[in-house]
């Protein structure tokens, strides 16, 4: 991740990529779980704000891992779902402010 450490760790720094398939960077990662009403919500907030920027985001979904990276995980964020980073750090859980999330992008 071109000098970024993930807060997640080392499980979910692995299943980030640095660009998406258009060669934009993926500033922007979320943590999500199969099912979670919450975590669509917060994935459509992204989509919405990230647009018109040329910036890329990804979700990682903790069911779909392997188990060791899923009890990791589950462990350290099973409460806090969906979890959104912005390069490496987290920026927000449960809900996403579109407003906070516009600032933090355009001041990094």
């Amino acid at each position: 991740m071109s000098g970024r450490v993930h807060e997640a760790g080392a499980h979910f720094e692995s299943l980030v990529p640095s660009i998406d398939e258009q060669g934009r960077a993926v500033r922007v990662s979320i943590l999500t779980r199969t099912g979670c009403h919450l975590c669509k919500r917060a994935q459509a907030v992204v989509d919405k704000v990230l647009e018109p920027l040329a910036v890329a985001s990804c979700a990682i979904d903790i069911d779909a891992q392997d188990p060791q990276a899923r009890a990791d995980l589950l462990a350290r964020y099973g409460e806090w779902l969906p979890v959104i980073f912005v390069d490496g750090r987290v920026h927000d859980y449960w809900t996403v402010d579109p407003a906070r999330l516009q600032e933090t992008l355009a001041g990094t």
